[in-house]
């Protein structure tokens, strides 16, 4: 069994995860209406979705809905799960505001390892988390869970921190909603712990893409650095370094 954090128990390591997203603001994780990060975001995921229209999507740690929203514009029917009921609340507050039909959205308020008991046998066409594997305690439990709730022909999809990103220990140090107490996780979890976990798990054609450059905070005030970003990774001189990974994978 691969665990994140050996020194912690799986119900503490949640509930200090709760206790995290409950009682501090994460102001940079709500949603935005005009955002060049979070558009660029969905736009990667779209591809790989190619048809999104009325697909069946589970979003784990869904948050307040910085991609949720953007996600359900395109037309999907979404189950967001997330363990804070406090994000869940201003997810469901940013999408009326958004005007989203909100029979497009189910939320629960639950960690992974308990939905079944929310979802029961439902299946769905993809599986999606931003930025969640690093704050789950055991990757290969949270695998073979999801393995139950996907579609014969569903895939899974990811967007993960690459830890050998050297922007991020600055990015910590200078949120005042970020801690690396509850960070730190980004630089246990390895890619290599990844891909076996999820070939355990039953999933199979592992795809992983680096991408980006630039924080919401430059990208959403001067979007034209999309342009610079998109030049830098066609270099592929810098790929390794990259902050973000994008990780695909469909069952065996």
């Amino acid at each position: 069994m691969i665990k994140i954090s050996d020194d912690l128990e799986k119900a503490d390591f949640y509930n200090q995860q709760k206790t995290y997203y409950n009682e501090h603001a994460h102001t940079h994780l709500k949603y935005k209406e005009k955002s060049t990060y979070s558009e660029n975001m969905i736009g990667r995921i779209i591809k790989l979705l190619k048809e999104p229209n009325h697909l069946r999507l589970l979003e784990l740690g869904c948050g307040s809905g910085r991609f949720t929203i953007p996600l359900l514009k395109k037309g999907l029917i979404i189950s967001a799960v997330d363990f804070s009921h406090v994000q869940l609340k201003q997810l469901h507050k940013s999408a009326e505001e958004a005007n989203i039909n909100l029979g497009q959205l189910s939320s629960y308020c639950c960690n992974i390892e308990d939905l079944d008991k929310v979802l029961r046998n439902d299946k769905f066409d993809c599986i999606l988390a931003f930025f969640l594997l690093h704050h789950l305690p055991d990757i290969s439990s949270a695998f073979n869970i999801m393995k139950k709730f996907i579609s014969e022909r569903g895939q899974l999809i990811f967007i993960e921190t690459n830890r050998w990103c050297p922007l991020y220990p600055l990015q910590i140090a200078f949120s005042k909603d970020m801690s690396w107490r509850y960070e730190k996780y980004q630089y246990k979890l390895t890619l290599k712990k990844i891909k076996e976990s999820l070939g355990k798990a039953g999933f199979a054609g592992i795809l992983v893409e680096r991408f980006g450059l630039f924080p919401p905070q430059i990208l959403d005030n001067f979007p034209a650095m999309l342009k610079v970003e998109k030049f830098i990774e066609c270099l592929n001189l810098f790929n390794y370094f990259l902050p973000f990974l994008l990780i695909n994978a469909k069952p065996e």
